[in-house]
């Protein structure tokens, strides 16, 4: 889409999602940081929703996907025909979508300190009474001129805050304490852990200890491809962490591979995208720890290949997921295995060997991420295009 076309819709949808809000105006939480911000929202959404009627920005955090998700879209990704239709479905959607709900709980991401793909942006949608402030790492870093940067602008979500708002810090974050001083609003420590936070919104909503707890308990599941525990072939347990990937989320699925199962423990893990001049550092940290770990490796991608050192007998490498994933069923698999798969999802598609190495197949559509016709013909034209 041309860049001015983009503009438009992206300005026309803001404007449409705000009128929208208006219907309730709901009282508004923002999630924000590198990484925890779908589970964030899920545990969040468990905690709460026996009490207040509730609204997810589900599978939406950007400047597109929020609007559309408050205008009562269905998440999905959308090629250009989709757009066609959504431009005037908008509008329709405004005058006819009367949904009711108290608290709208929301993602809130950023690619970039440059609109619309900024917090500056996302604020000018949604203004949030509480934030929440999970962490700072160098993802998506290759837009940002340093890691700073990066705290700078999701911190501006805690900055906004009004004076008698709540902000939920990190305490183990050593950017996201400084944002501590920096805002108005009234302040809420916790140790970096999702149910942490949950509890502290559950507090500012006067909500028992006890029955948001039970609320987790019943309600809360793992996001698709944030490290769900699946059967798979051959009594082998498969860690599903193919979503996405970078180094602080890949050290700790590290540390679940180490502590789960009786069997061999299997790596697979893709390369950590969008880092820039930290891929090489990144990459390298991740190894060190995989070695530790796993007894047998398999990378896939070229930063992986380049940058995962020392190059030992254990270690397998490949170009893409459809060669590693025959090497994995006919070469590494001997039974009662645990396999980690984790990687960056753009081009590698890592939840393809999920679903090959699952016991029930079946059940890929409600198991795994990336579901639906779009990613179907993306798996599809990337298989055609290793073929050729």
């Amino acid at each position: 889409m041309k860049i001015w076309l983009y503009w438009l819709a992206v300005i026309y949808l803001k404007f449409l999602a705000k009128l929208q809000i208006l219907k309730n105006r709901p009282l508004i939480i923002g999630i924000t940081g590198s990484v925890g911000k779908t589970t964030t929202l899920q545990m969040v959404n468990a905690a709460i929703k026996e009490s207040f009627k509730i609204k997810i920005s589900e599978k939406a955090n950007s400047e597109v996907g929020l609007p559309l998700n408050i205008l009562g879209f269905s998440p999905r990704s959308y090629d250009l025909k989709d757009w066609i239709w959504i431009i005037p479905m908008a509008l329709i959607k405004l005058l006819t979508n009367w949904e009711r709900y108290e608290i709208y709980v929301a993602e809130m991401g950023i690619d970039s300190p440059n609109p619309p793909k900024n917090m500056d942006f996302l604020l000018s949608l949604i203004k949030p009474k509480i934030g929440i402030f999970l962490n700072v790492y160098p993802v998506h870093i290759e837009a940002f001129k340093n890691i700073d940067q990066i705290a700078e602008q999701k911190g501006k979500l805690i900055i906004q805050l009004p004076k008698n708002g709540w902000a939920i810090l990190n305490n183990k974050d050593k950017r996201v304490k400084k944002f501590g001083k920096r805002t108005k609003a009234k302040v809420i420590w916790f140790n970096g852990e999702a149910e942490e936070a949950a509890m502290a919104v559950a507090k500012i909503l006067k909500i028992k200890p006890e029955k948001a707890k039970r609320g987790i308990n019943q309600h809360f599941r793992l996001p698709p491809g944030r490290g769900r525990i699946i059967p798979g072939i051959k009594k082998t347990i498969l860690i599903d962490s193919s979503y996405n990937a970078s180094r602080e989320p890949m050290l700790r699925a590290l540390d679940k591979l180490k502590t789960l199962g009786k069997g061999r423990k299997i790596a697979v893990l893709g390369d950590m995208r969008e880092l820039g001049n930290q891929a090489q550092k990144e990459h390298e940290i991740v190894a060190r720890k995989a070695i530790k770990v796993a007894d047998e490796i398999v990378t896939i991608g070229p930063l992986m290949k380049q940058f995962f050192k020392p190059k030992l007998k254990k270690l397998h490498q490949f170009d893409n997921t459809f060669k590693a994933l025959k090497f994995i069923k006919e070469k590494l698999i001997k039974g009662g295995e645990t396999i980690l798969i984790k990687g960056s999802q753009n081009t590698l598609f890592l939840e393809i060997i999920t679903e090959n190495l699952m016991k029930e197949p079946d059940k890929a559509n409600e198991l795994l991420c990336r579901r639906g016709k779009f990613w179907d013909n993306k798996r599809k034209a990337l298989w055609l295009d290793l073929k050729k």
